[in-house]
């Protein structure tokens, strides 16, 4: 991010953070994940890279 508009970045990513979401599409993931037998932390990790493919 930083290197396109030139600026030395401050801190590199952890890669981890925390994201709120109503408790009904929480409750919707986790069954949905448990159906077919992932973690929570795999269908993030794939709706993310199949976000910034678009």
């Amino acid at each position: 991010m930083c290197e396109t508009v030139g600026k030395k970045p401050e801190r590199s990513f952890t890669g981890s953070f925390s994201i709120r979401v109503k408790s009904k599409l929480h409750r919707q993931v986790a069954t949905a994940s448990l159906e077919k037998a992932v973690s929570l932390d795999w269908v993030a990790v794939d709706a993310l890279r199949k976000y910034v493919r678009q």
